[in-house]
């Protein structure tokens, strides 16, 4: 019996092999590798509606139903149904850094205890005089005081709470305790401001009496939760003065004394 052996082509199978298994793996990278991407790419991307009216609204279509509506979602908390005779095309773009940003806007104080204290100054603007009690109205230009108020933001717009402070007009001094309110018109980070402080004010060497300062101004937020102060008011405050006559007979004079006020401040 005659056997004959054919020698196997086996370095030229494994060369045909190797560079197929080379190529397998750097496919297998590739793709590995393109995934990241692909995925922060789709996280990049948000829809974009634009309406008939020229109004161009951004975020993630949640539901759609066709030729109906759709729900977009605008941001984390806030979904509107819009309908599809309002469309004019819907498309997916990349999400830009300002858009971002709008998305994740700063949050500043909302509500909770709030305490702001601040310096004062009054121009004195009244003309009353009365030297025979030892005070002289008209003498008690300029005023500085200051005043402390500790109470309660109850959300982004509204404050209110209690305040104590020191005042010296002239010879007198007084200690005004009064109800404080104020109204922010904004919840961006320069507010306008409407501020109501009216009380009592307690004589350190005459007698007090009643005291109202309305006044309009700024909230300028440093940071999150703190704020500075700015006001321009109007400041009306009652002194009961007593004294005796040469007869050592009592009187007392009741006077309303006015300021034009500028106040200075801080709130946390």
């Amino acid at each position: 019996m005659l056997i004959i052996k054919i020698p196997l082509p086996m370095n030229k199978l494994t060369n045909q092999n190797q560079p197929t298994m080379k190529k397998i793996i750097l496919i297998t990278l590739l793709f590995c590798l393109a995934i990241p991407t692909f995925i922060t790419a789709q996280n990049n991307m948000e829809d974009v509606v634009y309406l008939k009216n020229g109004n161009v609204l951004r975020g993630t279509i949640m539901e759609q139903i066709p030729n109906k509506s759709i729900v977009l979602k605008i941001n984390d908390k806030n979904t509107m149904t819009i309908k599809f005779d309002e469309i004019e095309k819907i498309t997916k773009e990349a999400v830009a850094e300002k858009q971002a940003e709008k998305k994740q806007p700063v949050e500043y104080k909302r509500k909770g205890f709030i305490n702001l204290t601040e310096l004062n100054y009054g121009y004195n603007i009244s003309s009353v005089s009365n030297k025979n009690g030892g005070l002289n109205v008209k003498s008690l230009d300029p005023t500085f005081g200051f005043r402390t108020v500790n109470g309660y933001q109850f959300n982004p717009y509204i404050t209110a709470g209690v305040g104590l402070g020191y005042e010296q007009y002239g010879n007198s001094g007084f200690l005004p305790i009064t109800f404080d309110s104020r109204i922010m018109f904004s919840r961006k980070k320069v507010s306008p401001v409407l501020n109501i402080n009216g009380g009592y004010s307690v004589g350190v060497n005459n007698s007090g009496g009643g005291c109202l300062n309305p006044a309009i101004g700024l909230r300028i937020f440093l940071s999150k939760k703190a704020a500075f102060l700015f006001n321009v008011g109007y400041k009306t405050q009652q002194i009961a003065v007593t004294y005796y006559d040469m007869y050592n007979n009592k009187h007392t004079t009741v006077d309303n004394i006015y300021f034009i006020t500028v106040s200075a401040g801080v709130s946390f």
